[in-house]
This record gives C-alpha cells, sequence and structure tokens, in this order.
C-alpha cells in the first residue's frame, strides 16, 4: 500500500487491522493509528510513515517478516495518546529496526518498544512525565540509540549495546536482559549526557536496579544524580564514571560494586550514604583501590 502525496489525513481505527505488503505513508497531514489501546494493526512488510505532519499511535503497530517501522521524520513527531506497542505480538514478529523521531507520551501511557524481535531501534527525544505513571520499556534484538529519555519508569528488558546520547530523566531505571546478541565481544549501557533517577525524590525507595549479566556500564557527563535506596551493580562487565575530569555523578545512598571486572574513574564520583565497596581510581594506566569502607 502507498498513501499519495498531498495535505490529508489518514486514520485506522477498531480493533483489528491488518494491511498486506510494505505500506508507505506519503501523505503530508496526520496519521492516526488506533485510538484506544486495545486497537491493532499488523502491516506484514514493514511501515514507513515519514512524511505525515504527525503521528497518533494509540494500541499496537506490529510488523512481519524482516519488516521495520519507520516513524523518523526530522520535525515532525510521533505522539502516543494511549498505552502502546510498536514491534508486535505472537509468531511472525517483525525482525526490522524500529525508528523514531521526537515522541511524546500522553499522560500515564505506557509504551513498549519492540517485542524482542526488531533488530534495532533509534530515537530522537522520548519525552513523558516524571509527575504521572508513563513510562518507556526497551526490548530490542539488538542496537539501542536513544538521544533522551524522560519518563516515570524506564525498563531495559533485552538490548546488545544501549546508548542513551543525552541524558536520562526517570524516577526508576531498570536495566535487564542486556546481552550479546550481535556476539561481536561489546556489550554494555552508556549514558552520554547527564543521568537523573530520582525515586520521587526520596534515597529509601526503589531508584536504579541493574541486573546480572556480562555486560559494561558507563555514566558520562557532568552533575548525573542517582537517588533511592542503595544500588548493587549486578554486571560483571566493566563499570566507568566519566570520560573527564569535570564529569560527576552522586549516588544517594550506598553502591556496591564489588563483582565488577574493573571500576574506571575520571572526574568525581560521590557516595552520599552507607558503604562504598571497591570505589577505584586509574593511576599510570592502571587501577587502584581508592577507598573501601
Amino acid at each position: 500500500v502507498q498513501a499519495g502525496t498531498a495535505n490529508y489525513n489518514v486514520s485506522f481505527l477498531g480493533a483489528s487491522n491488518s494491511v498486506g505488503g510494505q505500506t508507505t505513508f506519503l501523505n503530508q497531514g496526520k496519521l492516526i493509528l488506533g485510538n484506544e489501546a486495545t486497537d491493532s494493526i499488523t502491516f506484514t512488510g514493514g511501515v514507513i510513515a515519514t512524511a505525515p505532519s504527525r503521528r497518533e499511535v494509540s494500541g499496537t503497530v506490529s510488523v512481519s517478516g524482516a519488516g521495520g517501522i519507520d516513524f523518523s521524520r526530522e520535525g515532525t513527531g510521533t505522539y502516543f495518546m494511549h498505552n502502546a506497542t510498536l514491534g508486535g505480538t505472537g509468531t511472525g514478529q517483525g525482525t526490522g529496526a524500529i525508528k523514531l523521531g521526537y515522541a511524546e507520551l500522553a499522560s500515564n501511557v505506557s509504551l513498549t518498544l519492540g517485542t524482542g524481535t526488531a533488530s534495532g531501534l533509534t530515537t530522537g527525544a522520548l519525552m513523558g512525565s516524571l509527575s504521572d505513571t508513563s513510562s518507556v520499556t526497551i526490548d530490542i534484538d539488538g542496537d539501542v540509540t536513544v538521544q533522551v529519555i524522560r519518563a516515570d519508569a524506564v525498563t531495559i528488558s533485552k538490548g546488545d549495546n544501549i546508548t542513551f546520547t543525552n541524558g536520562v530523566l526517570a524516577n526508576t531505571l531498570d536495566i535487564s536482559g542486556v546481552t550479546d546478541i550481535n556476539t561481536d565481544s561489546t556489550t554494555g549501557v552508556t549514558f552520554g549526557g547527564r543521568t537523573l533517577v530520582l525515586s520521587d525524590n526520596t534515597d529509601t525507595g526503589t531508584g536504579l536496579t541493574v541486573g546480572s549479566g556480562a555486560y559494561d556500564i558507563a555514566f558520562f557527563g557532568s552533575g548525573s544524580r542517582i537517588r533511592g535506596g542503595a544500588v548493587t551493580f549486578n554486571n560483571t562487565g566493566s563499570l566507568t564514571f566519566g570520560a573527564e575530569t569535570f564529569d560527576s555523578i552522586t549516588f544517594g545512598n550506598s553502591v556496591d560494586a564489588s563483582g565488577v571486572s574493573g571500576v574506571n574513574l575520571e572526574g568525581t564520583l560521590t557516595v552520599q550514604g552507607g558503604r562504598t565497596n571497591e570505589v577505584y581510581t586509574t593511576v599510570n594506566n592502571r587501577q587502584r583501590l581508592q577507598s573501601y569502607d
């Protein structure tokens, strides 16, 4: 299916829709896919919707085979009006990549990106709210690049090399399911900008949760802060804090990094409560134990 070029709107509403072949929307008005969380539409050959000036999504948008989802036009946005999933469910799920530009979540919306089969994910800003129950779950069978994300809850349930380029702002951040899917001996989560995990402004509730696995974690940027209860880094790869002398991160509670393969520190690491296990700094290209209390 291919929609012609012109400034008109296209809507697919209802509980179940299916479109065969690859679908390309060239209309320059709005594209509306569903208007309830229970709606669904399947594009069996993938869907490209970079021409519409606005995309509104509710429910499930699925693809099959090698199909992907491309909503990535710069200067336009995708708006998730109700709970939504991109990637599909059931057999024959699409293995193509998911691409988003700017995306915004309405109040209390839960967004799931991928269902464990999409080969990659790239997004611009993903913007929810800290003051409601908006959430974003990433479930990708490959690499992930997110420009910046804001939501009450952010969950990584599957991925390989995951990069948050310009920042994370959330009350809770849950990292799990990170594995070397591409079998290239590199896997991990990189926070490239300021990371704020606020735990509803407490130092006792749930904040950062790190699941087990052989992957690296790196925090870069200045002014990062992790609040909530004690943080245990259960990954067995490396743990890096900072890439420049002006980088900084503060934990509001205790940190246990005794199980990682090595800790790299550049800049300032501050732990404000409890016990800190094995904090290292690099001296003459070697790891030196700086403190243990």
